[in-house]
């Protein structure tokens, strides 16, 4: 089942169930907050991006760029329509960075900083600055650019060095433009990108996501249920070894889930959404709280869901 398709944002829902987990009525018990949109098919929580205790949300097909709010979602900024303005979204050194891939801009506080067709559909930060996403590969706050031959599904900035990933195709990752193949075919890896010390050495590994195959990859190997589109997102905890994955169409009505992993041990799950709300299509943490995106159907208006974390 597709919901929503565009040059930029792609979200897929697919069958498979939650998978099953031993602690499903204490994650419902958690306390959340929550968001809701403001305009219906805007995708809102498509997009979010954190700066300590400072969250943002963004509605890409409406156009828009939210601050989380104790009232509620106030919009910071936004673009024309049809721009898919806040397709990108990220922080780099404390600035709000927004990418408006139609007809082309990188946004940083405000002000245009990078202008050429289909710039920003992605974007990432890291100590290096931001990157975004172009037609055929990727460009650096620094003007470095990695030429791919392709659109990257999604980017990691770690040190000026570049990890781009392509969901679909004969290579799943690049690094510093450097390709690596494909190993299982459909498994949809490098649909995500995180960097996170997964296994508590105190060394960071690149974690992909592969939620064609419904697991995640690190060091090549496979961790996960293999149902839900597990992978689709990712976030690194504050505690070594802590990591959350989103599986946006686990359950039968694509309600969507979430998953805490410590050691790259049995998901947990933390929270499942309602139906068609693909909860888990995003994660940010702000230090003390996990922010999950729902951006749901297209007969919705998205949400956006925190919870404390362990």
């Amino acid at each position: 089942m597709l919901f929503r398709l565009s040059p930029f944002l792609l979200f897929v829902a697919c069958d498979g169930a939650a998978p099953g987990v031993d602690s499903v009525a204490e994650a419902e018990a958690r306390p959340t907050t929550e968001w809701a949109g403001t305009v219906l098919d805007g995708g809102f929580g498509a997009r979010l991006a954190a700066n300590h205790s400072v969250v943002y949300a963004a509605a890409p097909f409406a156009g828009g760029v939210y601050r989380l709010d104790d009232a509620g979602p106030v919009e910071v900024s936004a673009g024309a329509p049809g721009s898919f303005f806040g397709a990108g979204l990220a922080m780099s050194g404390g600035v709000l960075v927004v990418g408006e891939p139609v007809p082309g801009r990188v946004w940083a506080d405000g002000v245009v900083v990078a202008e050429e067709a289909g710039i920003g559909g992605l974007l990432a930060a890291g100590p290096g600055g931001w990157v975004a996403s172009t037609s055929t590969g990727w460009l650096a706050a620094d003007g470095t650019r990695g030429e791919l031959g392709r659109r990257p599904h999604a980017l990691l900035e770690d040190q000026a060095v570049v990890v781009a990933g392509a969901a679909f195709g004969e290579t799943s990752t690049w690094r510093d433009a450097t390709p690596s193949p494909r190993t299982t075919r459909g498994d949809e890896a490098g649909f995500a990108l995180l960097h996170c010390d997964t296994d508590r050495d105190g060394v960071s590994e690149v974690v992909v996501g592969a939620p064609g195959r419904g697991v995640i990859l690190v060091d090549g190997r496979a961790y996960g249920p293999g149902t839900g589109r597990f992978g689709a997102a990712l976030a690194c905890g504050s505690t070594p070894g802590e990591l959350y994955v989103g599986a946006p169409a686990a359950g039968t009505l694509h309600e969507g889930a979430v998953f805490r992993l410590v050691g790259l041990g049995e998901p947990e799950l933390l929270q499942s959404g309602e139906p068609f709300d693909e909860l888990g299509s995003a994660l940010t943490i702000d230090g003390s709280r996990l922010y999950i995106g729902a951006p749901g159907p297209a007969a919705g208006a998205g949400r956006v869901v925190s919870l404390p974390m362990r």
